[in-house]
């Protein structure tokens, strides 16, 4: 099979992601050294995202004051009750005594049972606290994290987490689960992301169940090819979805037909994944890298003009990852062009050697 220039490409990458990496170095500094002026307190001040906690400290009022007024209770009940045990053994037994000793221990139990709840509302708020602080400002957190931050169990903590959904302490919480383990996630957005991954997950498997039984005329080293690039299709199709740019999803679409066709030539081909293998090793993780920088810049609330000229960068250079793709395309389709223009001149030659067809059309349409 004939070959792209390679190593042309390679060089443009190369040249591409080390200008990119500066200028998103470039462009953090500036963040970080930006004054906060009045015209950008002012934009940053119209922007109020629902909050996410609930806010605590009219819930910790409420414990200390549950703790105290009914442990309070419970303790000035008791010298009543040890008094009238006292009277009842020297006195004797009476109706009233009873009743009395009744609605002492009544008062007891209540005080004890307001106390013990205020006690288990306090626990219940620092635990949250507790849980919001190990998140750090995330909005997605594996479960054994947080039981290992607490010192709980992981049972423990999963029904903690339940408790303060249906509290409302977790005001767009949600649990769920990523492979082994449980996770929060603390925002309706997020929780949504978390849906759409799991729909393309159990898709990209179905695909992967369906297209392995057409591989079994390749090689295990070409099926693991093969597999790499169907998960760099993947991701390419997830950031695909998160990216709202209309420019950078038109380009990541095109890329991710041209390199589905690449992949669907291999396996009519067995023999060609080989050559494959460079784009495998370097260009498909380099263009996802750049992927990677465009989606963290996209993340940010407030992009200066560096920003933005570092993904204008990244575009540009996705334009050419794409058009080298497709010379590696028409390259591996040239030798199916060969054979078909070959079974076309077999066919004519032997129409006219039956009569069928007229020599000088057949010349004509060599």
């Amino acid at each position: 099979m004939a070959e792209i220039d390679l190593e042309k490409l390679s060089e443009q990458i190369n040249n591409a992601t080390e200008s990119i990496g500066k200028m998103v170095d470039a462009a953090r500094g500036m963040m970080a050294s930006r004054p906060n002026t009045a015209g950008y307190s002012t934009w940053a001040a119209k922007i109020k995202p629902a909050p996410l906690y609930k806010k605590t400290t009219s819930d910790k009022t409420a414990s200390i004051f549950q703790m105290v007024f009914g442990f309070g209770t419970a303790g000035t009940i008791t010298p009543f009750i040890i008094g009238s045990i006292i009277s009842m053994a020297v006195r004797g037994v009476s109706l009233g005594g009873l009743f009395g000793l009744f609605m002492e221990l009544l008062f007891l139990s209540g005080g004890l049972t307001l106390g013990f709840l205020g006690l288990k509302k306090n626990h219940l708020v620092q635990r949250f606290r507790e849980y919001v602080e190990a998140l750090q400002n995330k909005t997605f957190i594996e479960i054994p994290r947080l039981a290992a931050r607490t010192g709980k169990s992981t049972k423990f903590v999963k029904n903690d987490l339940q408790d303060m959904i249906d509290e409302r302490y977790f005001l767009q919480g949600h649990l769920g689960s990523a492979g082994d383990n449980d996770v929060l996630i603390t925002s309706d957005e997020t929780y949504k992301n978390y849906l759409t991954s799991l729909e393309t997950q159990r898709q990209a498997i179905a695909e992967e169940e369906a297209r392995d039984a057409d591989l079994s005329a390749l090689s295990e080293s070409e099926r693991a090819i093969i597999r790499e690039g169907e998960s760099y299709l993947r991701k390419i199709r997830e950031a695909n979805d998160l990216l709202p740019g209309v420019v950078i999803s038109a380009k990541l679409y095109r890329l991710e037909q041209v390199i589905r066709r690449i992949l669907d030539e291999v396996k009519k081909r067995p023999g060609s994944a080989n050559d494959l293998r460079k784009l495998m090793n370097y260009y498909l993780p380099t263009t996802w890298k750049l992927l990677e920088s465009y989606q963290e810049i996209e993340k940010e609330p407030y992009k200066t003009q560096q920003m933005i000229s570092t993904q204008e960068q990244i575009e540009k250079t996705i334009d050419t990852v794409n058009d080298a793709f497709e010379k590696l395309l028409d390259e591996l389709f040239r030798d199916t062009a060969w054979d078909i223009n070959s079974d076309i001149s077999v066919l004519n030659t032997m129409l006219v050697q039956e009569g069928l067809k007229d020599a000088d059309m057949s010349i004509q349409n060599k």
